[in-house]
């Protein structure tokens, strides 16, 4: 019978028990290496943002205080074109009153008087004396005509007195043009 050596059978497998034990200890170090760098790749992305991040605060903060810095010039703006436009609408509604004194000047006839002038932005009240009634329908006729109904429309008497001279005294209202 054949003689049975064990031992190197035992040595041939304790040998590549170590050579795998090896093979295993290179693997593993190599994965330790390999997730050391991708931590600190990681690690040096995350810092770079991180800066990104607090460059990019910075910048939303500047942004914001020049944003403030106008917000007083933006509010009294504003304030300004509201009053403006206000304004405006004053300047419009006013009266052209040397329009108003020229045309009435022009087309008065010799002998009426005005001994009271009222001119409201709506109407004007007018109160005096003429010589004869055909003055007064003078008068009637020239705020009538189309240089009279530039400055007044609807023109009417409220009253017409005559004194024992033959002189008379008016009274008449007209809208404002």
């Amino acid at each position: 019978m054949a003689e049975i050596n064990l031992i190197p059978q035992e040595s041939k497998k304790s040998d590549d028990f170590e050579k795998l034990r090896g093979k295993i200890v290179i693997v593993s170090i190599i994965v330790l290496v390999l997730t050391a760098l991708a931590a600190i790749v990681t690690l040096a992305f995350f810092a770079y943002r991180v800066s990104q991040r607090e460059d990019l605060l910075s910048k939303v903060q500047e942004a914001s205080a020049t944003v403030n810095s106008y917000k007083e010039n933006e509010e009294l703006i504003v304030v300004t074109k509201d009053k403006s436009s206000i304004s405006s609408r004053i300047l419009g509604a006013r009266l052209d009153m040397v329009n108003v004194f020229t045309t009435l000047a022009q087309i008065i006839p010799k002998n009426v008087y005005f001994t009271d002038f009222k001119i409201t932005s709506a109407d004007i009240q007018i109160s005096g004396r003429a010589g004869s009634s055909a003055e007064i329908a003078g008068l009637m006729s020239a705020l009538l005509s189309t240089e009279g109904a530039r400055i007044a429309s609807n023109v009417s008497i409220n009253s017409l007195v005559s004194d024992e001279t033959g002189a008379y005294t008016f009274g008449l209202v007209a809208k404002v043009k």
